[in-house]
């Protein structure tokens, strides 16, 4: 896939946060051709007419993307599930503004083509269910800055990742805790693999494509049990 580290002038541009070991928090996908020109099309008839901030998002749960567009910079657009696309913005005379729009159709498109182009996941982190094998691959400050990598099949340790991540909540808004350190991938046993960005600060949550759960092990709140799974990469602390 071809992502950008900026978004580009004239063009629409989705942010997304892929969930692989990468330098910056967030991409962008531009698309092409005749995909570029329906996006543009389908964004300028929008209706942004928004109202005063009331939570309107409340009740609905992100897809991972975001849209960037020329005079749209200054209105952050997300989409949600269900087709609803999210957006707000600040007027000098009412304060912050905001919408939830039904968009399926644009939404959708949205959706298919960063599934298509981009290997974009649309997962839902309950559906992590019978774990055969996990790989960490991890970049960070943990490991002074050296790609380490191990795998585990262990069936109680696979088991305990089990628990925590298909119990986990949703987080809105995303999580930037070091997420594009460290990437672990779950291979199950109906073959699917699904990708996690882990956070690497002291925090227990991961993002799938930018969706963002906290599964808070017990006894202890932060991921340190998590790492500590992972035995054979070098930790400077395992806190």
């Amino acid at each position: 896939m071809t992502l950008y580290e900026q978004p580009e002038a004239d063009k629409v541009c989705i942010e997304v946060q892929p969930s692989m070991i990468r330098e910056y928090h967030s991409y962008y996908y531009v698309p092409t051709g005749e995909d570029q020109r329906w996006l543009a099309g389908q964004i300028e008839a929008l209706d942004l007419d928004g109202e005063p901030s009331d939570k309107r998002w409340e009740g609905h749960k992100e897809t991972g993307w975001q849209i960037i567009y020329n005079d749209y910079n200054d209105i952050e657009m997300r989409g949600f599930e269900g087709g609803y696309l999210y957006y707000t913005y600040y007027d000098e005379e009412k304060g912050m503004m905001e919408a939830l729009i039904e968009t399926p159709k644009l939404c959708d498109y949205i959706q298919i083509m960063l599934i298509e182009k981009t290997g974009f996941q649309n997962y839902d982190a309950s559906e992590i269910k019978d774990i055969v094998s996990a790989t960490l691959n991890v970049n960070s400050i943990l490991t002074d800055w050296q790609l380490y990598s191990q795998t585990i099949t262990d069936a109680e340790t696979l088991n305990k990742l089990e628990d925590w991540f298909s119990n986990a909540t949703y987080i809105l808004g995303g999580a930037d805790c070091g997420n594009q350190c460290a990437c672990l991938e779950l291979t199950l046993a109906n073959g699917d693999v699904v990708k996690l960005s882990m956070a690497t600060d002291s925090c227990s949550n991961f993002c799938i494509d930018g969706v963002a759960y906290d599964y808070r092990p017990e006894p202890n709140w932060d991921n340190g049990e998590f790492f500590n799974c992972f035995n054979e990469i070098p930790w400077i602390s395992k806190e």
